[in-house]
């Protein structure tokens, strides 16, 4: 993937370069970057199905969970955060741009949040639309 977007960068650091030494036509200008613009949306999808995403169970000490909740608000792999009752405090989903980032997000960015005591790391064993067209 890095390979790729380089790729992107480099026809669009030429693209800027031809428009400023006008050797461009106006048309080709556009055609151009309409071209681009679909080569990165492409890329992003690409990118988009091959992060690893999952849910992590937080147990915080007593009077701690909206100083942990504020503080995990923060952590920008979490796409949404519910408070629970129960055995845990809180549910966080969590994105990270491939397994072994997920892993440091929920020690470096999680764990290491004061007043968090416990967590519970749970990955889903494949996304849903592979495990329901399987068959």
């Amino acid at each position: 993937m890095k390979g790729e977007k380089e790729q992107i960068e480099t026809l669009q650091g030429f693209v800027k370069l031809a428009k400023e030494k006008n050797l461009l036509t106006a048309e080709d200008a556009a055609e151009l970057d309409a071209v681009m613009e679909i080569m990165k949306r492409r890329y992003i999808e690409r990118l988009v199905d091959q992060m690893a995403m999952g849910f992590i169970l937080i147990s915080t000490a007593p009077a701690k969970q909206h100083a942990v909740y504020d503080e995990l608000l923060k952590v920008k792999e979490i796409l949404e955060l519910y408070p629970l009752f129960g055995e845990y405090d809180l549910i966080a989903k969590i994105e990270a741009e491939e397994f072994n980032l997920f892993g440091q997000v929920v020690v470096d960015k999680v764990r290491s949040i004061p007043g968090v005591i416990d967590t519970k790391t749970l990955r889903p064993m494949c996304d849903l639309r592979d495990f329901f067209n399987s068959g």
